[in-house]
Order: structure tokens, then sequence, then C-alpha cells
């Protein structure tokens, strides 16, 4: 069984071209970079967490899975078990992230709402997980959903921002804005990974190297946002400016 793990890890790092690694190095550098340039700021802390939960995400549910006596259905149990926890912090640190920067109130009233129909959405799917008789095929299909839905609203929030942005008269440059680097790689990242949930396994199933292209796309916008992250925190600024 333990072989067997070992070949499926190793062929999802193949899968998205070896991708998945450097993920992990830009969540790494990201909390190095947020630990050695420290700021008693809510937004530095958010987004320190942000990159660990991250990375025990993409290590500590594969060291769980390779140790231990688990196969099958149980692998995608615990795989959509911490995806959802993930998805669920992750939620939280960006709208949080969002409503400083965001001054409409429909957007802020847009994000408590969401944020409750997202967490019950979430707990369905931790309940429903425990009933046997739902098979891991529909436990895939629901996560992917309850991503693309996710993203489909940070995406929203990401346009609000520029909207924002274009209309405020300011002597700063835009590229001297830590917040427009993190939001755009955030941007761009929803934009990539909302079709890429809804059809990946379709994709999977009637060709594998158009899904391994698409799948070394999601990572690698993924490891983005972890970097602009990461440079908002070596530029010293608070990241939302």
């Amino acid at each position: 069984m333990e072989s067997i793990a070992w070949k499926e890890f190793l062929n999802d790092w193949h899968n998205s071209f070896y991708s998945i690694p450097i993920v992990i190095l830009t969540q790494a550098f990201a909390i190095i970079c947020g630990l050695l340039l420290f700021k008693k700021e809510k937004i530095h802390i958010l987004f320190i967490a942000y990159a660990f939960s991250g990375l025990l995400l993409f290590t500590l549910v594969d060291f769980i899975i390779l140790t231990q006596d688990i196969h099958g259905r149980n692998i995608r149990v615990i795989t959509e078990i911490a995806n959802g926890s993930f998805a669920l912090t992750e939620t939280i640190i960006l709208f949080s992230f969002f409503n400083i920067l965001l001054k409409s109130k429909i957007a802020k009233l847009g994000m408590n709402i969401f944020l409750f129909i997202f967490s019950s959405l979430m707990l369905f799917l931790f309940i429903k997980i425990s009933d046997p008789d739902f098979s891991g095929k529909s436990i895939l299909e629901y996560s992917n959903f309850l991503t693309s839905f996710q993203l489909f609203f940070i995406l929203l929030l990401c346009l609000f921002y520029y909207s924002q942005l274009f209309k405020e008269i300011t002597s700063l440059r835009l590229t001297s804005r830590p917040s427009f680097w993190i939001v755009s790689s955030i941007f761009f990242y929803s934009l990539i990974v909302v079709p890429y949930f809804i059809i990946s396994h379709k994709i999977f199933l009637a060709d594998r190297n158009i899904y391994r292209v698409y799948s070394f796309v999601h990572y690698m916008s993924l490891s983005l946002v972890y970097f602009s992250i990461s440079i908002g925190f070596i530029w010293r600024k608070p990241l939302t400016t």
C-alpha cells in the first residue's frame, strides 16, 4: 500500500510538471520573509498564517497519507477535509485584506453574506464526507464547485479594488503599491483557477497532456500569489498601501 501511495504522490508532481515543489518553495520563502521582516500589523501576521496554512496543505497531508495505511476513498476524504479547511482559512484572511482595502459598503456586505453561505456549504461537505455512500467522485465534484464559487467571488473583489483604484487621486505609482501586486496576483490566479476546477476532472479523463499543462499553470499562478506577498514583506511597506 505504501508503494502505491508513493506512486500516486510522485504522479501528482509529474502531472503538474513538478510545479508543486515550486509552490512549496514560494510558501516557505513567504514565511521566512514575513518572520525576518516582521511587523506588528494585522495583515502582515495574517499573510504569514496564510503561507503557513498553505505549506501545511501541500506537505502535511501528503506526509500523513504516505506514512499511514490510507488508501481509496479515505485519501479523498483526508485531502478534501484539508482543502476545505485551507479554503475557509484563505477566505477569512483574504476577506480581512479586502475589508481594509475596499471602501464599498456593498463589497463589505457581500463579503459577510458570502462568508456565511460558504461556511455553511463547507460544513455540509464535512458532514456529508462521513457518509460512506457519498463517493470519492462526489466529494471531489462538490469540493471543486466550492473552490470555484469561492474564487469567483474573490475575483469580483479584485474588480472592486481596480475600480476603486482607478478612481482615486493619489501621487503613488501603482507599481510602488504592495496591494496592487498582491491583488493582481490573486486576480490572475482566480481567473485561471475558476474554470480549472470546473472542468479539471473532465480534462483529466479526456486528455492527460492538456490536464498536465493546466495543472502547471494553476500551480505556477498560485506560486505567484505567495511570491507577491513575499515582495510585499521585503518592501517593508504596509501591505494594504
